[in-house]
């Protein structure tokens, strides 16, 4: 895997992330925007432990694909 294919992926499940708390609070009723701030820095916390334990799992692909050293930084 290109490390640019990489990091388009992980930018668009970020802002998967971050628009579906949005978009289902739009969809119900009014909710104070602390509240959605909160639930929109929450998911991306989530998001970021995520991508980060697949970063550093070291998998096969990853590893001949993007190279350790590309990795670990």
């Amino acid at each position: 895997m290109d490390p640019t294919t990489l990091a388009t992926v992980s930018g668009l499940g970020a802002l998967t992330v971050a628009t579906w708390p949005s978009v289902v609070a739009a969809a119900g009723p009014a909710a104070p925007p602390v509240a959605l701030l909160t639930h929109v820095a929450g998911m991306l916390a989530g998001y970021g432990v995520l991508v980060l334990l697949v970063l550093m799992a070291r998998t096969p692909a990853l590893e001949r694909g993007v190279g350790a050293d590309v990795l670990a930084r």
